[in-house]
């Protein structure tokens, strides 16, 4: 037990490793204008543009309304007082931290944002995504949680891919709708990982039990 506990702690050190050197990386890559950079954003972007739909523009702008960062607070709020086999605690502390840091980094950076098809305030930055931050925080810690309780096969490929997908459409959706660069979401995505992992290894080392 000691040791698959061991191994475990190690998985997220890992993790934890890798994406803060990731995340400094593409940071930089920001901060400095890297041309590389910039050149992949600009072509992602004007891909998704060349596929822009109206129909498909008013699917991605209720999905932007339903998915906002504040929203995913709520549902970890009442995921707590429910406490449903969730770290609700864990869950709730990390996208604290990560709203926090969002705000930081964003007027640290101070990245432009592309022009956006939602209505967005003037002060808000683009780089990280909140949208992406928070999400992915929210559906690894999800995903985690519910691993080990959930049976059956099809069951337990629905939680994983589900969550992924919903990652993965919830990132499409900044890029789509001109909110953020494909850089802003990759850097979001980063920084939740890191947060995630950070705050589960800072709960083993201080022997906290609500995880």
């Amino acid at each position: 037990m000691n040791l698959k506990k061991s191994n475990k702690s190690n998985s997220w050190l890992y993790l934890n490793i890798i994406s803060l050197l990731l995340y400094l990386a593409i940071t930089y890559g920001v901060v400095s204008n890297t041309a590389t950079l910039i050149f992949i954003d600009y072509k992602v972007k004007d891909f998704i543009d060349s596929i822009q739909l109206p129909w498909l523009t008013i699917l991605m702008l209720i999905l932007s309304v339903i998915t906002n960062p504040y929203i995913f607070l709520l549902l970890a709020l009442i995921i707590s007082y429910k406490k449903k086999g969730i770290n609700s605690t864990w869950l709730i502390i990390t996208i604290i931290i990560g709203l926090i840091l969002e705000f930081a980094i964003k007027l640290l950076i101070a990245k432009p944002r592309p022009n956006a098809l939602v209505c967005i305030s003037g002060y808000s930055y683009s780089f990280p995504s909140g949208h992406a931050l928070i999400s992915v925080i929210f559906f690894l810690i999800l995903y985690y949680s519910f691993k080990s309780i959930t049976k059956g096969f099809v069951s337990s490929l629905f939680l994983k891919w589900g969550s992924l997908l919903a990652v993965i459409v919830i990132l499409f959706n900044r890029i789509y709708l001109n909110a953020h660069w494909l850089s802003d979401v990759i850097g979001g995505s980063l920084l939740a990982i890191l947060i995630v992992s950070s705050v589960y290894l800072s709960f083993k080392h201080w022997n906290f039990t609500h995880i």
